[in-house]
C-alpha cells in the first residue's frame, strides 16, 4: 500500500533523505576502508556510490512519503541494502578482480549498510515532517462535497508531519460531516472562480455521480492548470475497510481489501522465517520440556500436554499444542481462562503468565498448522458463537494463527468479558492480515518479549 501513498510533488523531501544517504554511507565508507584496507583499491569509491545511485533508481526510497509506515521504511532498507552490497562487489570484481567471496568482510558490509541507511532514513522522516510542520512542502487542498467519507480523509491529512493543508470544503449548504472541523467556502459552482484566485495543489472531489456535468467541468479546469484532481468514491456507508484498486484490462475495479500474504513470494518469506525460528527454538523447547513435565506430573496428575482442536488458515482443524496448565476437567472446551481460575495448578498459572505454556505451538510452525506472528487461534466453540455476534470474524481465518499476534501486544490479549474486547481483538487481527511485512512481524515479535520483560501484559492469565 505504501507505493500507492500521495506523494511530495516538491523536491525538498526526496533531497533532504538522498542527502542524508550520501552523508551517511560516506561516513561509513571511510570507516570501512580504515577497519578493511583489502577494500581500499582504485575507484572504490566511485563503485560505492554507483552501487548506491543504481540501488535508489531501482528500488525508490519512501521516508520522504506523507504517510509511511516503520516496518514499511525498514522493508525497503533491507532491500536496497542488499542490492548495494551485490551491486558494490560485482564492480569491485568486474573492474578490479576484488569477488564477492560470500566471507566475514561482505556480511558485516551488508550488515553496516542496513544499520547506517535506517539510522539516515529515520533521521529523514524527522526533519521532513519538523519542516513539514513549519509549513515547507505543504500540499494545499480543497474538498468539492463533504459526504461522510471526507470526514475519515480529513483526518489522516491533519496528522502532523504530513504536511497537508486543507483550505476548506465547497458544498451547497453546510455539512453536518466537517462543517465543524474546515470552513464552507462556497457552493459547487464557486469552485473554478476559487481555484483561480488560490494556489491549490489537489482538489478531492465527494460529489455523487448524479452531478457528473459538474464533475467533468472541476476536472478538466483542475487538468488544464496542473492542478491534481482525485475523487473518494461514496461507498463508506457500507464499506469500511481499506480498499484497493485492481485492473481487469483497463477497467478499474476496487478490491475489498489488500491482502499481502496472497503474493507467492511474501508467504515464501512468512514461511521461511517461521520455518527458521521454529528450527533454532526447538532445543530450547525440549529442554524446557525435560524442566516443566515432571512438576506438572507431581502438581495435577494427567497428560503433560494440552492439545485442543482450532481453526487454522481458511477454518481448517489442527491440534494446537500446548503444556497444560490446568486440572483435567471437563470446561476444558467451553470456558476462557480467568485471572483468579481454579482450574490453574500453581506451576501451571505461572506458566500461562510468563507464557511458557504456549512453547509447544512451535511443532505447530514446524509442520505448518500456525505461524510465529497470526491471529490467536480460539476455541471451536467460541468461533462458532462470535461469528454469529461479530461481522467480519470469520477474516481472522484467511491467514495461518500464530503463537502471538499484533492484537495481543496491543492490550488484547486473554478473557475478553465484553463483546468489544472480542471486536477490537478481531480488528486488529484484520488489520494485521491486510497490512503485513516482514518487519511487521519482527516488531510483533519484539513487543512480545518486551511485554514480558516488562510485565505489561496484565491479561497473561
Amino acid at each position: 500500500m505504501i507505493e500507492l501513498q500521495l506523494r511530495s510533488q516538491k523536491a525538498i523531501a526526496l533531497v533532504v533523505v538522498m542527502i542524508l544517504d550520501i552523508l551517511f554511507l560516506g561516513i561509513l565508507y571511510c570507516g570501512l576502508l580504515y577497519r578493511f584496507s583489502s577494500l581500499n583499491v582504485q575507484y572504490s569509491w566511485i563503485f560505492w556510490y554507483a552501487a548506491y545511485l543504481i540501488s535508489v533508481v531501482m528500488i525508490s526510497p519512501i521516508a520522504y512519503k506523507r504517510i509511511v509506515r516503520t516496518d514499511l521504511v525498514m522493508a525497503r532498507v533491507l532491500k536496497t541494502s542488499i542490492l548495494m552490497s551485490l551491486l558494490y562487489f560485482m564492480l569491485n570484481n568486474l573492474i578490479e578482480g576484488l569477488g564477492v567471496k560470500g566471507g566475514v568482510i561482505e556480511v558485516i558490509v551488508l550488515c553496516m549498510i542496513m544499520v547506517t541507511l535506517a539510522v539516515s532514513r529515520f533521521l529523514g522522516v524527522k526533519i521532513i515532517t519538523t519542516l513539514r510542520s513549519r509549513n515547507y512542502d505543504n500540499c494545499e487542498v480543497v474538498y468539492v462535497g463533504a459526504g461522510v467519507n471526507l470526514r475519515y480523509l480529513l483526518k489522516e491529512m491533519n496528522v502532523k508531519g504530513t504536511g497537508y493543508h486543507v483550505h476548506g470544503y465547497f458544498q451547497e449548504n453546510v455539512s453536518q460531516n466537517i462543517g465543524k472541523q474546515l470552513p464552507r467556502l462556497g457552493d459547487v459552482a464557486d469552485v473554478v472562480d476559487y481555484l483561480k484566485n488560490h494556489h491549490v495543489d489537489m482538489l478531492v472531489c465527494n460529489l455523487p455521480q448524479e452531478r457528473a456535468n459538474e464533475i467533468v467541468e472541476i476536472m478538466k479546469y483542475c487538468d488544464n492548470n496542473m492542478i491534481r484532481f482525485f475523487t473518494v468514491p461514496n461507498i463508506n456507508n457500507y464499506m469500511r475497510s481499506r480498499l484497493e484498486l485492481r485492473f481487469v484490462g483497463d477497467m478499474p475495479i476496487l478490491s475489498r481489501r489488500n491482502e499481502p500474504l496472497t503474493e507467492p513470494f511474501n508467504r515464501f518469506i512468512k514461511c521461511t522465517f517461521d520455518k527458521i525460528i521454529a528450527l533454532l527454538a526447538l532445543p530450547f523447547v525440549a529442554l524446557v520440556f525435560l524442566i516443566v513435565a515432571p512438576i506438572i506430573k507431581i502438581q495435577s496428575p494427567g497428560p503433560i500436554f494440552f492439545n485442543q482442536k482450532r481453526n487454522g488458515r481458511n477454518g481448517k482443524e489442527f491440534y494446537c499444542h500446548k503444556f497444560r496448565s490446568m486440572h483435567v476437567n471437563k470446561d476444558a472446551d467451553k470456558v476462557q481462562a480467568t485471572e483468579n481460575d481454579p482450574r490453574k495448578f500453581k506451576f501451571g498459572d505461572w506458566m500461562r503468565r510468563n507464557n511458557i505454556d504456549e512453547l509447544p505451538q512451535v511443532w505447530n510452525v514446524l509442520v505448518g498448522e500456525m505461524s510465529i506472528v497470526g491471529p490467536r487461534p480460539h476455541m471451536k466453540l467460541h468461533n462458532e458463537e462470535y461469528s454469529k455476534l461479530i461481522q467480519g470474524y470469520n477474516l481472522r481465518n484467511l491467514g495461518k494463527p500464530g503463537i502471538t499476534g499484533w492484537a495481543q501486544v496491543t492490550g488484547f490479549r486473554g478473557e475478553t468479558k465484553e463483546l468489544w474486547q472480542m471486536e477490537e481483538r478481531v480488528a486488529r487481527d484484520v488489520w494485521y492480515l491486510e497490512n503485513w511485512s516482514f518487519f511487521l512481524d519482527i516488531k510483533i515479535i519484539w513487543l512480545t518479549f518486551w511485554n514480558m520483560i516488562k510485565k505489561k501484559d496484565k491479561a497473561a492469565y
